[in-house]
């Protein structure tokens, strides 16, 4: 600002005025959106159709404020900053929304009158027609470089509203307020669409989270994450009570060996190293020994965590009690190996036929 500050004195008192002017316009665009930020999770969760309309009046109201107190270069000729909320509704809640904000701006515009209304009216549509474009072509995801995109397209309406003009206004438009209305405009839907799109971000990592973690509350069997080191990162209660741990939260920054006796935790973790070197499911039975002495069984499947790179980070561990299963295999089994002896030996003559 201090730059922009100097080189504007250096060409005038106008265009230092008008600097101020529309970075006042800024902040009020700002503090509007990041109060509607802290309201949104609250509002799409009653309705979506809802927060879109709201957005798209709220878009709407900024407009017509920043419209009402606009920078005037000369009587009848103003600039203002009201493309940032017209192309932010359009981009974020999509047409409806886009269409509500512009029809405010543009009556409004029709009460003011004034120089140059005709190429107001068209940079408005221009502007509502920005958003919406972006919001179709980036449905399945509004990322950082589409906003960009945009950011640099709202910068461009200023140039050629002015070139819609009078030919002997345009000059003074050059002047005094293209290149402020211009940077502030990119950089104002840069920055707050970037906020929006950040809050978002994390609203539905939040929510991603809440999701998972109600799954592997409730899940009966064992489900846990620990890093390279055998540390545990996430357990759910199933693992925190085979363990005897009061939760899963006691269990982090734990391993095996503080609840197993060296030679179980040792097999355990030699299992999870061998997961991650081959970096390929690995299946397998684990014994162990309960407190009280009983001898129980895990089905394990151990899988490589990976990061975005492919490289292994920790070991997912997924562990279900089968220890009525396979007390049953053993039964059968030495069940099986005491009938075969006792007709091995036996004395009398024995054959089974089947039905033929």
């Amino acid at each position: 600002y201090a730059f922009l500050s100097a080189y504007a004195r250096s060409h005038g008192h106008n265009m230092h005025h008008a600097w101020e002017h529309l970075l006042t316009n800024v902040a009020v665009i700002s503090v509007c959106i990041f109060l509607w930020i802290s309201v949104q999770e609250w509002v799409l969760q009653l309705s979506r159709e809802l927060g879109h309309l709201l957005f798209g009046l709220l878009c709407g109201g900024i407009a017509v404020s920043v419209m009402s107190f606009p920078f005037e270069i000369a009587p009848g000729l103003t600039a203002d900053l009201r493309g940032v909320t017209l192309v932010l509704a359009g981009f974020f809640a999509g047409p409806v929304a886009a269409l509500l904000a512009g029809t405010m701006a543009a009556g409004h515009q029709l009460f003011l009158g004034g120089t140059g209304m005709h190429a107001s009216m068209a940079a408005i549509a221009l502007l509502c027609a920005l958003g919406p474009i972006a919001h179709a072509t980036t449905i399945k995801r509004r990322d950082f470089a589409a906003l960009v995109a945009v950011a640099i397209a709202a910068a461009a309406v200023v140039p050629l509203q002015i070139l819609l003009m009078p030919a002997h206004l345009q000059p003074l438009m050059f002047a005094n307020a293209a290149l402020p209305q211009s940077v502030l405009q990119f950089f104002s839907v840069w920055m707050i669409g970037f906020a929006v799109l950040y809050e978002t971000h994390r609203r539905d990592v939040a929510r991603a989270n809440e999701i998972y973690g109600a799954i592997m509350d409730a899940l009966p069997d064992c489900l846990n994450a620990k890093d390279l080191n055998g540390r545990f990162l996430v357990a759910n209660p199933a693992t925190a009570a085979l363990l005897g741990a009061a939760s899963g939260k006691d269990l982090i920054g734990k391993t095996y060996f503080d609840f197993y006796p060296p030679d179980i935790a040792s097999a355990f973790h030699r299992d999870e190293q061998l997961a991650r070197s081959s970096g390929t499911p690995l299946r397998l039975e684990q014994q162990l020994i309960q407190d009280d002495g009983s001898i129980a069984w895990l089905s394990t499947l151990k899988a490589p965590f990976v990061r975005g790179d492919g490289s292994a980070s920790g070991i997912i561990t997924h562990s279900r009690d089968v220890t009525t299963r396979k007390t049953i295999e053993i039964s059968l089994t030495e069940t099986q190996a005491r009938l075969n002896d006792a007709l091995t030996h036996m004395a009398d003559g024995l054959a089974m036929f089947d039905r033929t």
